[in-house]
């Protein structure tokens, strides 16, 4: 019987310079800046009364809310525009009446948003938006909904304020921390905001949560109401392979319930290619909600194909069943062998058969490394390795003589495909390997992610992922695994110069008359090195 042993998760930045940046010495990142706010005055305790720290809510009949008395303010070290933003999950039906905020600064072209619900870290679609005047300062601000949202118990939406607002002004204020992880400090900066982060994910010091709160008013609901709020997995947009099917059941009631059935049903042209009934044990509680997996793992047909995905709850006492079933459309996509990572600073390719930059050199297929993204690749070529042994090493690097071609040890097992949203940044990019063209094939499996961001501070740089697993029937002892590359930074590569830094576990070239650009590479994860 074959084993899954993980052996090595290899972590890489690739490209991150050590030299200063061009574009950020000619435009300066905006940042986040945070300066003490001001208290909450005798004469509006009464609109947070009973405060006891970082409750999810003091009183659910009228405010939900996770922070705290007012602290702090935050706002953009130019000026600027962005939004703060709060996800709820209330565990009633409410109508959702009004957003109460605390502005410390005044701030102009201000918006309330109201945002429906997507995944734990993006919203869903506006569901409403409408202006307020952005005057006055250091106090509570209540804004009644135009139209009030009557909210689901168990789903989410998002409460949101926009401003804009001058240098050295900090129009939204924050309690004292610490921020509760995916619910009380969501931040897009620009007009567009399209891009959300957590206040301390752009800056480690701003550990706070908003002081943004939705005011509701709960509404009766069914004493037994549950259904299929979200198709989890298979997403809308997949290459060929095996899935995993997942739902998302929600109690809509205001009972706790037990044995609950859920399905799901696989749709091809008519015909029911998947069919799978499981039952939820609970107790899921009013309000609640949980993941459903389902077995075996549906098998695609290959790209081209297109099927209905539905899943549904079938208990006995459900009392609305226009909620119980969830369906989606499902396309199979064709893989890519190369694909760019080109939404930051600079850009890189990645390829699903081992190799980074091209599929082969010289520059066969592929953008190689650049950096700015619009200047010539600096990168000749480079390979993932891994190997334990002379007679076992494992790459699509040069061959012997390095004129005979490349190795090509690497198999397709599923080639590129964007995952979308990202697990992280901006850009997510997954493919898997095996080592099945090598002349001793051991039964590893190479899953490749990589990951870019387009921040300001965080766009020059690529990180590669790479999680080992051995599926062989023996163990594989002593393995290593590492990325070596050829660059070229400057005009005459006889002249460029390595550093290393073991401290850093970091390795970069440079041209010997200047330093910028610097292009190499640091070993994030494990902490230990070899080969430095």
């Amino acid at each position: 019987m074959k084993s899954s042993i993980m052996v090595i998760s290899l972590v890489l930045a690739f490209g991150l310079t050590v030299a200063a940046n061009a574009s950020a010495e000619s435009a300066p990142a905006a940042g986040l800046l945070s300066t003490a706010g001001s208290k909450i005055a005798p004469e509006e305790v009464v609109l947070a009364s009973a405060l006891t720290g970082l409750e999810w809510t003091d009183n659910p009949a009228e405010t939900l809310h996770y922070d705290g008395g007012n602290a702090n303010a935050i706002g953009l070290t130019s000026g600027g525009t962005y939004r703060g933003a709060v996800r709820f999950t209330p565990t009633f039906k409410c109508t959702v009446k009004a957003v109460l905020f605390y502005q410390r600064d005044a701030s102009s072209n201000d918006y309330i948003f109201i945002f429906g619900e997507d995944n734990d870290t993006t919203p869903g679609s506006i569901v409403d938006s409408f202006p307020y005047t952005g005057s006055g300062s250091m106090r509570w601000k209540w804004i009644d909904l135009t139209r009030p949202l009557v909210a689901t118990a168990g789903t989410d939406f998002w409460a949101c304020v926009r401003v804009t607002h001058d240098s050295a002004k900090f129009p939204l204020g924050v309690d004292s921390g610490p921020m509760i992880r995916n619910r009380g400090g969501f931040i897009a900066t620009g007009a567009s905001g399209g891009h959300w982060q957590q206040l301390p994910d752009l800056n480690p010091q701003l550990n706070y949560n908003w002081n943004i709160r939705a005011i509701v008013e709960p509404v009766s609901g069914l004493a037994h109401d549950v259904g299929v709020s979200r198709i989890l997995s298979p997403g809308t947009g997949i290459t060929p392979g095996s899935y995993t099917p997942k739902a998302r059941i929600v109690n809509f009631g205001e009972t706790a319930e037990s044995d609950i059935p859920v399905t799901c049903q696989i749709d091809s042209s008519g015909t029911l290619v998947y069919n799978q009934t499981t039952t939820y044990p609970g107790p899921l509680a009013p309000g609640h909600r949980t993941e459903v997996t389902f077995s075996p793992d549906w098998n695609t047909g290959p790209s081209g194909n297109s099927y209905t995905v539905s899943m549904f709850t079938a208990l006995g006492s459900d009392m609305d069943r226009s909620n119980d079933t969830t369906s989606q459309i499902t396309n199979i996509m064709a893989g890519q062998v190369v694909m760019d990572h080109d939404t930051g600073y600079c850009k890189l390719t990645v390829t699903c058969l081992g190799s980074i930059g091209y599929t082969e050199p010289p520059s066969y297929s592929g953008s190689g490394f650049c950096y700015p993204k619009t200047s010539a690749s600096h990168l000749f070529y480079s390979s993932l390795m891994l190997g334990n042994s002379e007679s076992y090493l494992v790459d699509r690097f040069y061959n012997q003589p390095a004129n005979s071609g490349v190795n090509t040890d690497f198999r397709i097992v599923d080639s590129l495909h964007a995952i979308v949203p990202p697990g992280s940044g901006d850009e997510h990019f997954r493919c898997i390997m095996n080592d099945a063209g090598h002349t001793s094939p051991k039964d590893l499996k190479i899953t490749q992610n990589s990951y870019m961001c387009a921040d300001p501070g965080y766009d020059d740089f690529v990180i590669l992922v790479y999680d080992i697993q051995n599926h062989g029937s023996n163990a594989t002892n002593g393995l290593y695994a590492g990325v070596v590359s050829d660059f070229d930074v400057g005009t005459d590569p006889r002249k460029d110069d390595v550093h290393s830094d073991t401290v850093r576990r970091a390795v970069w070239m440079r041209y010997y008359a200047s330093e910028n650009p610097t292009i190499g590479l640091v070993v994030l994860d494990p902490p230990h090195f070899a080969g430095l």
